[in-house]
């Protein structure tokens, strides 16, 4: 028997061969799958509004419905760009150099100083949007079973899922026939454009940034999703401890300048690291050469 007699594998984390009718993806092609990730769940507000009413500040039903969307794009790219591969193998979910997991850890740390920074000077010259902060305090109200939801969607199933579609689905097709430093651009932007929030497009574009170089240095998905589970495991950190003291606002001073500094010269410290341990492992370049097979 040959090749092309063989029957795909029916197991989706299987084999990691790739089909040769695999596809690539265009960056207007990430756009649009994007805005399909924000639509599903427009449809499914408006079929619920029409049944009974529909509740804005559920963080679970707002998940639900983030969820839905996202998981509809992914496998519709899925079915469409890559058929015959693995789930792991086309989402980049592979080892990598261990040091890539502490770096991403630390990053997300790190990054948190100037990201909020940001987000807070630009908040304060446009005092409008949506406020994270008051809107995770409103969860921690209403008692310990919301303040668990709350840390499992925000710290882990959250930004896990987000990665799984940002830095995976969209990042390997792209990858395939367009320069690193393209792909991880267009995936940060789109990253941060679906936030649907202006005042924290450059702090999430920039967090983003940092994580799709340190997708792209490891070759695998595991280190940046590290860094976006610890990033917003620091935001949560925050609001959660001010709430448990007794604060119920989210407005905060900013921190002192030379905090600001060395949180933002120690993150491209990391940044320049990674990319210097993805050019030299070995480890690394097989990894990322997946990306490619």
């Amino acid at each position: 028997m040959n090749d092309d007699d063989q029957e795909p594998s029916s197991d989706p984390f299987g084999s990691p061969d790739s089909d040769s009718a695999e596809k690539t993806m265009s960056y207007f092609g990430a756009i649009g799958w994007m805005l399909l990730t924000l639509l599903v769940p427009l449809v499914l507000i408006a079929i619920a509004s029409a049944i009974r009413r529909f509740q804005a500040d559920d963080i679970v039903l707002g998940f639900g419905l983030q969820a839905a969307g996202i998981l509809v794009a992914f496998f519709l790219i899925l079915r469409f760009y890559a058929p015959e591969l693995s789930i792991r193998h086309f989402i980049g979910l592979r080892s990598t150099h261990g040091a890539f997991y502490v770096i991403g850890a630390v990053l997300g740390v790190l990054i948190t100083i100037p990201a909020t920074t940001l987000y807070d000077l630009i908040l304060r010259r446009n005092p409008t949007g949506v406020d994270q902060g008051k809107y995770m305090i409103e969860q921690f109200e209403r008692g310990t079973a919301w303040q668990i939801a709350t840390f499992v969607i925000v710290v882990l199933a959250g930004p896990f899922l987000e990665e799984v579609f940002y830095r995976g689905a969209l990042f390997r097709p792209m990858r395939r026939e367009n320069a690193p430093l393209g792909v991880i651009l267009v995936s940060s932007v789109v990253f941060a454009f679906a936030h649907g929030d202006k005042n924290i497009f450059f702090p999430i574009a920039l967090v983003g940034l940092t994580m799709g170089l340190l997708r792209f240095a490891s070759g695998s998905l595991l280190p940046s999703a590290l860094m976006h589970m610890t990033f917003n495991g620091v935001s949560f950190w925050s609001v959660y401890s001010g709430f448990r003291s007794g604060n119920t606002t989210s407005d905060a001073s900013l921190p002192p300048l030379s905090l600001i500094a060395a949180t933002s010269i120690a993150t491209l410290g990391l940044i320049v690291a990674a990319c210097v341990l993805g050019a030299r492992s070995q480890t690394a370049r097989e990894a990322r050469a997946e990306d490619l097979l």
